[in-house]
């Protein structure tokens, strides 16, 4: 976890990134994906940046999918 710096009409916010899984292993991204969406439900926040699994069979489908879903809430 970290922090980055992102601007929109020259107005910067403070926000955290989440490494999903540090070795790419698509069972503990998806488990961490999930847990992270239910907390950020219960936040303040009003924007995710993510970045989509590189292929897009099995489970990474599926957390492709996911990240679809929740982009368009």
């Amino acid at each position: 976890e970290g922090i980055c710096i992102t601007s929109d009409d020259n107005t910067y916010h403070l926000c955290s990134y989440q490494i999903l899984s540090s070795n790419g292993d698509s069972k503990v991204a998806a488990k961490n994906l999930f847990a992270l969406l239910r907390k950020l439900d219960e936040s303040q926040s009003e924007i995710l940046y993510a970045q989509t699994c590189p292929t897009n069979n099995g489970l990474e489908f599926a957390i492709n999918d996911r990240l679809k879903r929740a982009s368009t809430r």
